[in-house]
């Protein structure tokens, strides 16, 4: 298992990354904290 930190701008830049692991061929991608800052 890996952990990961990441900071987004926003959930368009989530799901992108999200989509990019997921693509590679990656078992399983759970963000399992979404944090959200509004400017």
């Amino acid at each position: 298992m890996i952990l990961i930190e990441y900071w987004f701008r926003n959930t368009e830049e989530l799901t992108r990354f999200v989509e990019s692991i997921d693509s590679r061929g990656l078992p399983r991608v759970c963000p399992a904290i979404v944090l959200e800052k509004i400017k």
